[in-house]
């Protein structure tokens, strides 16, 4: 496990949403979420947070969860602007990883 603070990864976004450059974690979590690199950003609220960075124009960090099939994964992300509106440098981390129970998965999977 990781240490809160801790940096695990880097990637970078352009103008349209896409994520064109991934470190792993953050990459793997990206194809498992149905994306490809580069791609529009698959991770929901990871593209809610870029979104919002790129709104707003100004610098956003805020914790981020995902599940990636198996496991539920919470990181902290901090989104900051490019200049000229070219998308956002991203910075992950406190990455954890814990794995989902089976029930959990099923409703995920009739929700989703």
């Amino acid at each position: 496990m990781i240490g809160i603070g801790t940096f695990r990864a880097h990637a970078i976004s352009d103008s349209q949403e896409r994520l064109i450059e991934a470190d792993e974690p953050l990459a793997g979590l990206q194809r498992q979420c149905g994306g490809e690199l580069p791609g529009t950003i698959a991770i929901p609220a990871l593209l809610e947070l870029v979104r919002k960075c790129r709104s707003f124009g100004l610098k956003t960090s805020q914790a981020i969860e995902a599940l990636d099939g198996e496991n539920r994964i919470s990181a902290w992300v901090e989104v900051t602007p490019r200049d000229g509106a070219q998308g956002c440098e991203i910075a992950v981390t406190s990455w954890k990883s814990q794995p989902v129970k089976l029930e959990n998965l099923t409703g995920y999977a009739e929700r989703k």
